[in-house]
């Protein structure tokens, strides 16, 4: 490093800039630079737990969203970073935890409803999941797969109806998911 070698951003962006490239683990290398150079980096852990996750080393996604927590209990996307991994892991109720967390810090978060409406849904509480893709929606009426996943759950309890509206509106916000078409095709025809 001949620029700035005691630079914690430096390597933050050349980190972010790794990932573009597809070299995820030096993007890991020079994140923890980063961290070395300011262990109150919040960035640099979040852009590491990501690469993380995408690497399928959850636990140490976890640990980055964690620390992330512990820098600022009041950043509500750790909450759901940390959620979203949790969830990967099949830890459904700690997931639930921690989405309820990032909500109540911002309850604004489209995708903070819309994950833990999905994780309802898995557990088989298919009214609450509804809920929460509503409140998706509510918050960004362009969101399609909260449209196809209520659609799913709708047809689940029996609203064939509801299910072929939710798709309808689903293909409307995105035209190119043909899965979301062939599901309004089948639900159609049932």
């Amino acid at each position: 490093m001949k620029l700035e070698p005691k630079n914690s951003q430096f390597y933050y962006y050349r980190g972010r800039s790794k990932i573009v490239l597809g070299a995820e683990r030096e993007a890991i290398e020079d994140f923890t630079q980063a961290i070395n150079l300011n262990p109150n980096y919040i960035g640099a852990y979040c852009q590491r737990g990501d690469v993380f996750y995408n690497l399928g080393c959850i636990q140490k996604a976890i640990e980055d969203y964690s620390k992330i927590i512990t820098i600022n209990p009041q950043e509500a996307l750790a909450y759901f970073y940390l959620g979203f991994a949790q969830s990967a892991l099949g830890e459904m109720q700690k997931a639930i935890n921690n989405y309820n967390q990032a909500l109540k810090i911002n309850p604004n978060i489209a995708e903070v409803y819309y994950h833990r409406g999905f994780i309802f849904a898995q557990i088989g509480n298919l009214h609450r999941a509804i809920e929460d893709y509503n409140q998706a929606i509510r918050l960004d009426p362009s969101f399609a797969e909260a449209y196809s996943n209520r659609g799913l759950a709708r047809y689940n309890l029996g609203d064939s109806q509801g299910a072929i509206e939710d798709y309808s509106k689903a293909v409307l916000a995105s035209p190119e998911n043909a899965t979301t078409l062939y599901y309004r095709a089948l639900v159609s025809v049932l």
